[in-house]
Order: structure tokens, then sequence, then C-alpha cells
């Protein structure tokens, strides 16, 4: 890591603590800092498990309503955006997006019904990892 990337982050870190009192500002600080340091140390790296994605990524759109997961699911993997495949993180982040809240174990339990009763193709990565489309009748 660069000497002159860490002197900014540190700067951006005091920045953001200096209307605070201590005890409060030095723990802010550390913290602050750490999260800095530790999001530009991973610029580059895939997270564990995941593609690196090179490129924009794609928006998702926003969907609102009060639904159920499975609806939220379908009516993301019905739009444009869905034509692609999308990982289980991506459709989760895109329901976030949307500010629709599922857990994760529950979006992946979701995913595996879906696929189970035909209305998503799960298909496999060469890297392991799981994409779901929409099933397309023929």
């Amino acid at each position: 890591m660069e000497v002159n990337k860490i002197k900014e982050q540190v700067i951006i870190a005091q920045e953001a603590v200096a209307n605070l009192t201590e005890p409060l500002k030095t723990k802010a600080f550390g913290v602050i800092l750490s999260k800095l340091l530790d999001d530009i140390s991973q610029v580059g790296k895939p997270p564990t498990g995941e593609p690196l994605i090179v490129g924009k990524p794609e928006e998702a759109p926003r969907i609102s309503g009060s639904m159920s997961c499975r609806e939220a699911i379908f009516k993301l993997m019905s739009s444009d955006w869905g034509k692609k495949p999308k990982t289980m993180r991506e459709i989760s982040d895109a329901l976030k997006m949307s500010a629709i809240y599922y857990q994760d174990p529950v979006v992946s339990t979701e995913l595996r019904r879906m696929t189970r009763i035909g209305m998503l193709r799960r298909l496999k990565s060469e890297d392991g990892n799981f994409a779901y489309v929409i099933a397309r009748s023929t």
C-alpha cells in the first residue's frame, strides 16, 4: 500500500471525527481509519467466493410495493436486468437497493425453491458459483 494513500485516508478519518469529543473521538478515528485502510487493501480483489466484476456494474431496477420474497425476486428477474445470470449476492443487493430487506438465507432458500418449481434456472459457472435466470417457457 502506498504511503500517500495511507496519508490521504488518515486525513479523511481525522476530518470525520473533528467535531467529536474524547474518548469517543479516539475510538471513532481508529474504527474509521481501520475501515478505510481495509477498503483500500481490497481494491482490485474479488470478495471471497465471488468473481471480480470488470467494468461498470449494471444497475438493478427499483421495485416497490409490499410483496413476498418470491414476488420481489420474480419481479427483479423478469426485468431486463434479470436477463443475464445473477448471483444470489447480486439479487440480495438489488432487493436492498429497493428497500426490500430479506436476510441472505431467506433469499437463498427462495431461489432454491423457485428453481425447483421451474420459475428460475440455476446455472453453475466455471468458478463454482451459482447464477440464476428466469426460466423461459418454450
